[in-house]
């Protein structure tokens, strides 16, 4: 007998950027993102967050400063997210 296949919504879309559907067989989980891609993201985080600290030194604006911190640790946590995620593949 032939899988079940349902359909899930495609977020990142098509060549031409169009949404649409994929096909998912029953039983199968849909993946998180990949660990490459919360790598990436984690450094992008850490870089806006260097950003925001350093406007925030300059301005002498403590809530930028305080903000840019949380960013910077947002994506060290996402890093190792991806770090961990490369581990139990």
């Amino acid at each position: 007998m032939p899988a079940l296949i349902t359909w899930a919504p495609n977020e990142a879309g098509g060549a031409n950027g169009a949404t649409g559907y994929l096909p998912i067989e029953e039983g199968k989980e849909r993946m998180s993102k990949r660990s490459s891609q919360d790598k990436t993201e984690g450094a992008m985080d850490k870089l806006t967050g260097r950003a925001k600290e350093a406007t925030g030194s300059l301005t002498g604006d403590k809530d930028r400063k305080a903000e840019g911190r949380a960013d910077q640790d947002k994506g060290t946590l996402k890093k190792k997210k991806g770090a961990v995620k490369d581990l139990l593949k």
